[in-house]
């Protein structure tokens, strides 16, 4: 009898086990592992995010700035949103709720190459997360993003910027702070002296704040056709171990107001959850996937959120609210053909 009661203690604590190893490593953007949370996780400090009250999720509104490519000879055509939404209350000064805008994305789903010898290439084209992501910030000169390629797991999207100024408006100006980061203990990278080798890190970059700015300046110069609309992070997994630093991404000072949307951040101000759905609904589920790694499909939606709350999981902040579609600062493209207006059913 004390041996089969032994065995039901036995198993019941593996049970225990088990459970508690399925909490395992929490991940954001669906596939980028966060020490912070995971931490929390393993301390059982992290709780379960109460359920939400009725949400405001619904269709796509119509879009009034599409991106991508079309080759006007091919019928067949995908489309695809992003949806981002700030929550830090700015626009609360001017009356409206938290800032959620929504782009349109199109493609041909098929190859738009022509073989002189045997015709057209009839190839089926994979897009990505990521791709959109791209061309709504090559193609639209008041948004911004900024990606890390963070290594197996792809590229994690660190800040998402705006500048809701007058339709010319530039890009908003966004710096490092070198200093900042440097002293945050949960930033396993060193940005000087020897590289931190036990944490996978290869190499120090050799001029860190200059490497920061030429970043930003390719994503945000003025000149016609030479800002990309993408901070391509410099502290990447080139060196071995990516800088997990997006927290020290900030607006200057002095360019701080209501028009400069602006959220970064990973350990310290927040982060970024992302969210997928289909079928021109407002997505409602955290994503299982990375931007890289998510295949868009006609009539996908991705949205992204940036959560500030540190000891639930999933995150709080969702898409829920009044999304706001405005026309293109068309930098860099010519307009979209308007058959990409209609999307296919």
């Amino acid at each position: 009898m004390k041996k089969l009661l032994f065995l039901i203690a036995l198993i019941i604590s593996a049970s225990g086990f088990a459970q508690q190893g399925k909490q395992g490593v929490v991940k954001v953007q669906g596939s980028h592992p966060h020490e912070l949370l995971t931490k929390k996780a393993a301390q059982g400090t992290l709780k379960k995010a109460p359920p939400a009250g009725k949400k405001a999720l619904g269709d796509i509104p119509p879009i009034n700035c599409w991106t991508g490519h079309l080759d006007p000879t091919i019928t067949l055509v995908d489309t695809a949103y992003l949806i981002v939404k700030w929550t830090d209350g700015k626009r609360a000064a001017l009356g409206e709720p938290d800032s959620m805008l929504v782009w349109g994305y199109v493609w041909n789903p098929i190859s738009i190459y022509i073989d002189p010898t045997y015709g057209p290439d009839t190839t089926p084209v994979t897009k990505y997360s990521v791709d959109m992501l791209r061309a709504v910030a090559n193609a639209d000169c008041r948004f911004i993003v900024l990606l890390q390629q963070t290594g197996v797991n792809g590229y994690a999207v660190g800040g998402f910027g705006y500048n809701y100024a007058d339709y010319d408006s530039p890009r908003i100006p966004v710096v490092f702070d070198l200093a900042g980061a440097e002293g945050n203990a949960s930033i396993l990278f060193h940005y000087v002296g020897s590289p931190n080798c036990d944490a996978g890190q290869r190499a120090v970059p050799y001029s860190p704040q200059d490497q920061a700015s030429w970043a930003v300046q390719a994503a945000t110069s003025d000149a016609p056709k030479v800002s990309t609309g993408v901070i391509e992070h410099p502290f990447s997994v080139n060196y071995g171990y990516p800088a997990y630093d997006f927290d020290y991404w900030k607006l200057t000072p002095a360019q701080d107001n209501e028009d400069h949307e602006w959220l970064a951040g990973w350990y310290t101000n927040g982060y970024w959850a992302s969210y997928n759905g289909e079928d021109r609904q407002v997505p409602a589920k955290v994503s299982n996937y990375g931007v890289t790694t998510r295949v868009l499909q006609n009539n996908s939606t991705d949205g992204f959120a940036f959560e500030t709350d540190f000891t639930t999981w999933p995150p709080t902040h969702d898409m829920s609210g009044d999304i706001f579609s405005y026309g293109c600062n068309n930098c860099n493209l010519c307009p979209i053909p308007s058959v990409s207006h209609k999307p296919k059913k």
